[in-house]
């Protein structure tokens, strides 16, 4: 993604990225929210659809000239073999991707998981565990990005019931037991785009020893 500008520049560009797609995203969410366009009962790769529809129609994406996709397979520098095998790539729920930045495409993803508070029965009469979603949110999102099997990008957690600071507390106290290698719990992060605040991050350590900082952001369905 660095192409050949310097570190510093390098990161500038990729911070104003991430914040282009990141008030997209939370511009996209207003409008389902605020119009109740979702089903509580809903899957988060339907909120994850829904929500890249809206992006995709926000006047930012047609001014960076963005391209927002689901279900995107990751890819690496490498031969497509072993670990690198079409078949054994990651996919991440979000994808956002732009020529408009610099000599290189600038790209940033989502990986998504539905959060509750406590246990709910859909309309169907099927059981939901919050149990279950907490353990999912550390185990296949919190790991993925820790250890660099997911590249740049954030936590999308779907609140199905409960507020956002329960949910917060009941990750932080499972991860507490996991693991997990943390160096900071989920703690609020000095972020806010279009007026929503509800931005976190967590500090852990990856498998090479060093430091990883993960981004967090909790959307409010319930």
């Amino acid at each position: 993604m660095t192409g050949g500008l310097s570190n510093a520049v390098s990161n500038s560009f990729f911070l104003n990225f991430e914040r282009i797609c990141l008030r997209v995203l939370i511009g996209a969410y207003y409008q389902i929210y605020n119009k109740k366009e979702y089903d509580i009962d809903w899957e988060e790769d339907q909120f994850s659809d829904w929500l890249i529809n809206r992006m995709n129609k926000h006047k930012l994406t047609l001014k960076y000239r963005l391209f927002i996709y689901p279900q995107s397979l990751i890819r690496k520098d490498a031969p497509p073999v072993d670990d690198n095998h079409p078949k054994k790539s990651p996919k991440i729920d979000i994808g956002f991707w732009s020529w408009s930045f610099i000599n290189a495409p600038a790209q940033y993803f989502f990986e998504a998981k539905n959060l509750c508070a406590k246990d709910w029965f859909k309309r169907t009469g099927t059981k939901v565990s919050s149990s279950y979603y907490y353990n999912r949110y550390i185990e296949t999102g919190i790991e993925n990005f820790r250890t660099e099997r997911y590249p740049n990008g954030s936590l999308l957690g779907y609140v199905l019931n409960g507020d956002i600071e329960t949910i917060v507390q009941g990750i932080n106290e499972r991860l507490k037991f996991t693991q997990v290698l943390i160096q900071e719990l989920i703690r609020d992060n000095d972020y806010e785009i279009e007026n929503y605040s509800f931005f976190f991050c967590s500090k852990h350590v990856d498998k090479r020893s060093n430091p990883v900082k993960i981004k967090h952001i909790f959307l409010s369905f319930s």
